[in-house]
Parts: structure tokens; C-alpha cells; sequence
């Protein structure tokens, strides 16, 4: 098979869940061709799934030394250094970059609304971010459920954050209850006194 042949079928593995396979499809084709960013970048998302991380940010930042403007390479790069490598500071560039160059990826906008949030205690420049992701993507339970997080515990906002929960709560349940949700609103606990599990 041709580099690109393997490459393709490391692709279809991949769907198939199929990931072990998909990782040796894609080192098949970089055998054949070790100069494209792209096969490496597919190969680092393989390894992330399959749990090897170091070897994951190796592919990544071999992406990026290929193709220095690969801003999904950079949003991978970012959640890796940010955990479990807790490089803060390089994550935030990751994510900066990953937005410079690929400004219409709602995950690299909620990963950088993330990591302002939670490492950085920047709530302000959070909101901003995780508001363009969901201007971008309105099917991700997650960008929601940071939102709503974000507008209840730093905000106070106990209205935005009922509705970013329920908005997640109804994507959740679509995609099988992907995420957990253990409150409705601050003020939903202070009342009750008790957390709500829904699932």
C-alpha cells in the first residue's frame, strides 16, 4: 500500500474505534512519507486515545514542526502540556496559537476558556472564549456545562447558569449522558442544601 493508502485506512480504523490499528496504519505511511504534519497529527489523537500521552505530544509537536500554522495540532498540544504535564504557560500559548491559526475551532476557544478559568483565575477573558466557542458549535455538552460552571461559581449568575446546564443537560442526554451534572444552579443548592445528581 501506498503512504496515502495507509494513511486513509488508518482514517477508517480509526472510526471504527478500531485504535490500535489505526496507529499502525498511520506509523505505516510515515514510514512512507515521515515529512506529513497531518499523518502525524492523526497518529498524536490516536495515542491520546489510546493513553500515551508522551508519545502523543511527540506527534504533535512533529506536526508543528512541518506545518507551523496546524492549529489543531496546537489545541492537542495544549490539553496535553496543560494535563497531565501542568505547563501552564505553554499550554496558554498552544491554545493562543491554536486560535491564531485555526480561528473557527470552537474546541480550541473552550479549551483556552478552560485553561483562563481554571489555571489562570482569568474569568473575564473565560467568558469571552467560551462564548465564541459556543457562537461556533451549539452540539457540545461540555462547552456548556464550563459556561454554565463559569457564570454560577465566578459570576453569580444563577440564570445564565440554569440555562447553559439545561442546554447541556439536553445535548447530554442526546449523546447518551457523556457528562454528569451535579447541580442546576448555585442557587438550586443553597435552597435544597443538598446536590442534585442528574444524569
Amino acid at each position: 500500500m501506498s503512504g496515502y493508502e495507509t494513511f486513509a485506512k488508518g482514517v477508517e480504523f480509526f472510526h471504527q474505534g478500531e485504535f490500535d490499528k489505526a496507529k499502525l496504519m498511520y506509523q505505516k505511511s510515515l514510514e512512507v512519507d515521515p515529512k506529513v504534519a497531518d499523518c502525524h497529527y492523526n497518529l498524536g489523537v490516536t495515542l491520546q486515545v489510546l493513553g500515551n500521552m508522551e508519545a502523543a505530544r511527540l506527534s504533535y509537536e512533529t506536526a508543528i514542526e512541518l506545518d507551523a500554522r496546524h492549529g489543531d495540532a496546537y489545541n492537542n498540544l495544549g490539553m496535553i502540556l496543560e494535563d497531565p504535564c501542568a505547563d501552564f504557560d505553554k499550554a496558554k500559548d498552544c491554545y493562543e496559537k491554536a486560535i491564531q491559526y485555526s480561528p473557527n475551532n470552537a474546541e480550541a476557544y473552550n479549551n483556552y476558556g478552560a485553561c483562563l478559568d481554571r489555571r489562570f483565575k482569568d474569568y473575564d477573558n473565560a467568558r469571552k472564549n467560551y462564548l465564541k466557542a459556543l457562537s461556533l458549535c451549539k452540539s457540545e455538552a461540555q462547552m456548556y456545562y464550563n459556561y454554565g460552571n463559569l457564570m454560577d461559581y465566578k459570576f453569580s449568575n444563577s440564570a445564565l447558569a440554569k440555562k447553559a446546564y439545561m442546554d447541556c443537560i439536553a445535548l447530554d442526554l442526546i449523546t447518551h449522558g457523556r457528562i454528569t451534572i451535579w447541580a442546576i444552579s448555585s442557587t438550586a443548592r443553597r435552597n435544597t442544601k443538598t446536590r442534585e445528581r442528574i444524569t
